[in-house]
């Protein structure tokens, strides 16, 4: 017992909304999408629809729903909607992140974080930190975890979003907690406690009083540890949050089994099983049943005790949960040899190894997991910036191409002219035309000169339109004498003045 409620330290409780919709206003709903994405010739109105309709399926079939968000990230790619496109990938990282794969989760939000375009919405990227952040702390990496929630703590500071900082602090706690920081954890617990309670957030309130007990038990500082279940539970209660209820109930029966009041402690572990049996959790009820079995073995009541574990191990079992196998196995194989039946004890130490090879196992390839995932990230980024940067340069080497062929267009073109501007000058034409060919030729000219020069004078700029004026002003003074001249010399070349004429 001693274990498991060891174990429920580690746990944190979740909070879910559940919206139930009428099957046929969901089915109405679903027709009207498809028709919209069937008929719509516009690529914004079919991007929306495959967005709602991913929304849709995505909390009774995630599978649909990633085949219709995915159509949505094509088509913002197709049409560069960046909106769109980090909508689209924050919500596929949501689906895998409820799924367990955090390693596609943690790299769909980092997508949805590129994606999102500047000036960007503090509330939108401070929800995308968090959820970089949650993705980070499962896989263990407390560091990049903790980076992100501060990220998303200083954004709903500035934007004074109090309901959001509370979540952050009490993300921040949980992973200072799961470093076993305990004085850090309560720290950012307390803060969240009393943003909680300034908004009259009872829920949350009961949550972070819960987190604060857990930290007081980890201390072994049982006191207070009790003080802060108890007030939970009775929030828990009023709300009539069973899950909830349950959670505080089983901490408190774990201090009163530390404490070594097991009277007490079977009074809560048998209200726990009630609840649990209410809500038909058979990992909770193994657990129960656990608890209850090794309490009535202290109390010497072995053969309640071992019908208890026995259940226990049963639905453990059944339920593939090896934890609890593990748990209820041991304690029925050292019972049943204390008893001399070394049947039911080899039987029971089988198991027992059994499920310790399996845990090992598991946490291996958990442990070879978070490397490889970690490794898989990095590599997909990294061969994402190196496609990123191929196609960078593809349009570098285009764009100068383009260039070049423009600037040699340019340059022809006002060679032609000016051969045409000598051409017409040497003709029997009036002076008035050839004064305005050499007029406008050498606005081209001028005016090429700026094109050409505009790169380099953006490097100074910034392309900020005071300095572009002023470099252009300082271009001007140095273009307009030179032009003068020019124009002057060729005028006297090729405008021929005629004689008087006698009346």
């Amino acid at each position: 017992m001693h274990t498991i409620f060891s174990n429920l330290k580690k746990l944190a409780p979740l909070f879910g909304i559940l919206v139930c919709l009428s099957i046929t206003a969901k089915n109405t709903t679903r027709d009207s999408l498809l028709a919209l994405v069937k008929n719509a010739s516009e690529d914004t109105v079919k991007l929306n629809s495959f967005i709602q309709l991913g929304e849709f399926y995505k909390p009774s079939n995630p599978d649909s729903a990633l085949l219709y968000f995915q159509q949505a990230i094509n088509i913002s790619k197709q049409c560069r909607n960046q909106n769109g496109l980090a909508k689209s990938y924050n919500a596929v990282g949501t689906i895998y992140f409820r799924l367990g794969d955090f390693t596609n989760a943690l790299l769909n939000y980092q997508h949805s974080l590129k994606s999102l375009t500047k000036p960007v919405d503090p509330g939108i990227l401070s929800k995308t930190f968090s959820n970089i952040g949650l993705g980070y702390y499962y896989q263990g990496d407390y560091a990049s975890s903790l980076k992100y929630f501060h990220k998303a703590f200083s954004l709903q500071e500035k934007i004074s979003d109090s309901s959001s900082q509370a979540n952050s602090l009490n993300n921040l706690g949980l992973v200072y907690y799961s470093k076993a920081e305990y004085d850090k954890a309560l720290e950012y617990y307390q803060m969240s406690l009393k943003i909680m309670e300034k908004l009259k957030n009872k829920k949350g309130v009961a949550f972070s009083l819960n987190n604060i007990g857990t930290v007081y038990y980890s201390l072994q500082n049982y006191s207070p540890a009790l003080v802060y279940y108890q007030q939970s539970l009775a929030l828990r209660e009023e709300l009539k949050d069973k899950y909830g209820i349950a959670t505080c109930i089983n901490n408190i029966g774990g201090i009163y089994y530390d404490l070594k009041d097991y009277p007490n402690a079977l009074v809560y572990n048998f209200k726990s099983l009630k609840l649990q049996e209410e809500l038909g959790n058979k990992d909770g009820i193994a657990m129960s049943l656990n608890n209850i079995g090794e309490l009535y073995l202290k109390t010497g009541k072995t053969k309640e005790g071992k019908g208890y574990l026995q259940r226990a191990f049963e639905i453990s079992q059944e339920t593939g949960a090896t934890n609890l196998v593990l748990v209820s196995s041991q304690m029925l194989y050292e019972q049943f040899k204390k008893e001399k039946d070394y049947k039911s004890s080899l039987f029971y130490l089988e198991k027992s190894k059994m499920a310790n090879d399996s845990m090992f196992n598991e946490n291996k390839a958990r442990e070879i997991g978070k490397i490889e995932s970690k490794y898989e990230i990095e590599k997909k980024l990294e061969d994402e910036k190196r496609i990123q940067d191929a196609i960078l340069m593809d349009l570098k080497i285009k764009k100068q191409r383009r260039d070049n062929i423009q600037y040699s267009a340019i340059v022809l073109g006002l060679l032609c002219l000016f051969i045409l501007v000598f051409v017409i000058g040497k003709l029997n034409i009036r002076p008035a035309f050839i004064n305005g060919m050499i007029f406008f030729s050498f606005l081209i000219l001028f005016e090429s000169v700026l094109v050409v020069l505009e790169p380099y004078s953006n490097l100074f700029t910034g392309d900020a339109p005071l300095l572009r004026l002023m470099v252009n002003a300082i271009l001007a003074l140095f273009l307009v004498p030179v032009h003068r001249l020019l124009e002057d010399r060729i005028k006297k070349w090729l405008v021929v003045v005629g004689e008087p004429e006698i009346l």
